[in-house]
């Protein structure tokens, strides 16, 4: 009888900080996306995007679609911190939602709870122009920096590299 293999170590996840004291340089959404804040009746498109976005990815634990419409749901009604509207915007397709920023208050700062792309959408520069927004909206606001947390091996750290995020701490 052989043994049970060990359990899988937790992923690591890195804290990140954007300093907001430079103004963001300007990046617009690409015809034809055109951004949105987003509501309460998005949860649905929102959570297959989250689906879309993170199966096969270093954060996809098996989730089921109707488990991440329920993530979306709980996050648009602030159960991860108040929802920035100023900041979060989502990219549509038509009527297909193709990339979020979603930003909520987390120890009265900003914090990126979510930058998703499509896997269909990828490298057009969605998340760059949402996030630079959140960003640009945020310091016009008083903000002094924008943070996310990032699981290591997620290819999004290179771009979060680019905007000016740096690991925190």
């Amino acid at each position: 009888m052989s043994a049970a293999p060990p359990p899988a170590a937790p992923a690591r996840r890195t804290l990140m900080r954007w300093d907001l004291a430079a103004p963001p340089r300007p990046y617009p959404l690409p015809a034809p996306y055109r951004a949105a804040p987003v509501t309460p009746a998005d949860a649905t498109l929102l959570g297959e995007l989250s689906y879309r976005a993170y199966r096969g990815g270093v954060d996809d634990e098996g989730e089921s679609v109707q488990w991440h419409r329920a993530e979306m749901a709980a996050a648009l009604a602030g159960e991860f911190g108040a929802v920035d509207q100023r900041a979060t915007r989502v990219a549509w397709y038509g009527s297909t939602a193709a990339s979020l920023s979603f930003v909520t208050l987390w120890k009265s700062r900003p914090l990126v709870a979510f930058a998703l792309t499509d896997p269909e959408h990828t490298s057009r520069g969605l998340a760059r122009a949402l996030l630079t927004h959140s960003a640009t909206v945020l310091r016009a606001a008083g903000a002094s920096e924008l943070t996310l947390v990032v699981t290591d091996g997620n290819p999004a750290v290179r771009l979060y590299t680019r905007l000016g995020f740096a690991p925190a701490g």
